[in-house]
């Protein structure tokens, strides 16, 4: 009886310099709005050459939901960067979600 290989895919991405010099000011967000994109980064086409905005949804320090818009590029071949996150107001997510462009990670698990 043969055992069947398992095995861990590994997924990196990076986060711009300049951004995690802004988001050291964000407190707890620092952590929860890269851990959001890095859950929804396969999710995430490729798109050689151009960056991509996404909106997302990441719990404070005192687990209230934050809005932000997440500029990834991804490029065939290339690691994914996170480029620039900005906080954005409900009608803006929504248009994300109409769009099909919303990182949405099932806290369930």
């Amino acid at each position: 009886m043969d055992a069947e290989q398992r095995y861990i895919e590994v997924v990196d991405f990076e986060i711009d310099e300049d951004l995690i010099y802004k988001l050291e000011d964000w407190g707890f967000l620092q952590y929860s709005i890269p851990a959001e994109v890095f859950y929804n980064i396969n999710e995430v086409t490729h798109k050689n050459g151009f960056t991509q905005k996404y909106g997302g949804v990441a719990p404070d320090n005192k687990g209230n939901p934050v809005l932000f818009e997440a500029m990834i590029l991804k490029q065939e071949g290339d690691i994914p960067i996170l480029v620039d996150v900005v906080e954005i107001d409900t009608d803006t997510y929504l248009d994300y979600i109409i769009k099909n462009k919303s990182l949405s990670h099932d806290r369930r698990d």
